[in-house]
């Protein structure tokens, strides 16, 4: 008979609920191991542990290992009498997940938007979103894993999820599309030579999630639920190192050189006494001047004992000088220092 010799003559004839249980087991195994991987880099990448943008990717890359830990321990029966544990599991997980993703969005939407009223109620509105998306949904989880299996849960939860599904998509396309929109209008100003083709990068990669939303809401409309469940640990695992992309893009913005100024007779070069004294007041400037983004990098100068030299980002510099105003408010912001690695 074919393939009763596990594939030695002929193909593999198995049933549906082992290619399953084997899907699962890969989207789990690949988001546990970029999880991992993404703590990793969060604590290695960043010099300083502090920030929004820092603790929203520590939190949201954290919150999927109990997330997929409670989908394998449901999916493969493992836990039967413990539902409480199992779905405590994937609810804290979910929330710290997706909810993160959208902080993280919204933590770098300051490097291209200086309107802090619109950047304030985009707080609230991630807050709002995740008050009446997570406490219904999770409340309609729990009741539909009960033992008894109530019908009044079941639908309820069948619709819930759907609702919260596309709600986050929608939240989370918002956000990746307001920031496409902040690039674009920098692009109209900026130095072609120096930021364009870097911003182009941004986008494309902001593009990339945007898409990846999608499928897993059409995985979810496709009523593949267990599917759609373990593949989303895996796509918020991929957009979360999309994100440390992005973040080594913008770092390299900082390093890309100033085109060369032409100087007249009437206004010579800065003495080396004022070289030096810009440079003072450059490391030393608060980190909320002009975007409240600053990274550190190394000095290009020889020597075992270089120093960290701290530059701000000069984005809202070239926003300011095109008239959109200054920048100087205090706001959460992007501000931990980032370690160098290398010359990228």
């Amino acid at each position: 008979m074919a393939g009763s010799n596990n594939g030695l003559t002929g193909g593999v004839f198995t049933s549906q609920r082992c290619l399953d249980e084997v899907l699962f087991a890969t989207f789990i195994g690949l988001a546990w191991y970029n999880a991992i991987e993404l703590v990793v880099i969060c604590f290695t990448m960043f010099k300083r542990w502090r920030g929004a943008y820092f603790w929203s990717l520590l939190v949201a890359s954290t919150g999927i290992i109990p997330y997929g830990l409670g989908l394998f321990l449901k999916f493969f029966n493992i836990v039967r009498h413990n539902y409480l544990g199992t779905h405590t599991l994937v609810t804290i997980g979910w929330c710290c997940m997706v909810t993160g993703q959208s902080m993280v969005l919204w933590s770098r939407l300051h490097l291209i938007l200086l309107n802090q009223r619109l950047l304030r109620g985009i707080l609230y509105l991630i807050i709002f979103d995740a008050i009446i998306f997570h406490i219904p949904t999770a409340v309609a989880a729990f009741g539909t894993n009960a033992p008894s299996h109530p019908t009044a849960f079941v639908k309820a939860y069948n619709i819930l999820e759907r609702v919260q599904l596309v709600g986050f998509c929608v939240q989370e396309t918002f956000l990746s599309s307001l920031y496409i929109w902040g690039t674009l209008q920098f692009l109209r100003h900026a130095d072609v030579n120096r930021y364009r083709y870097i911003l182009h990068e941004l986008i494309v990669i902001n593009v990339i999630i945007i898409i990846l939303d999608g499928s897993v809401v059409g995985t979810q409309y496709a009523g593949l639920y267990s599917v759609q469940t373990t593949f989303k640990a895996l796509v918020y695992s991929v957009k979360l190192k999309l994100e440390y992309a992005i973040l080594r893009k913008l770092i390299k913005a900082v390093n890309v050189p100033r085109a060369p100024e032409r100087r007249s007779p009437e206004h010579p070069k800065p003495t080396s006494g004022t070289s030096e004294q810009s440079k003072t007041e450059q490391r030393t400037a608060s980190p909320y001047e002009c975007t409240g983004a600053r990274m550190s990098m190394r000095e290009v100068s020889p020597g075992p004992s270089r120093v960290l030299a701290t530059t701000t980002i000069v984005f809202a510099q070239n926003l300011q000088t095109i008239g959109q105003g200054s920048h100087r408010e205090k706001y959460g912001d992007i501000s931990p220092l980032i370690r160098p690695r290398g010359n990228d």
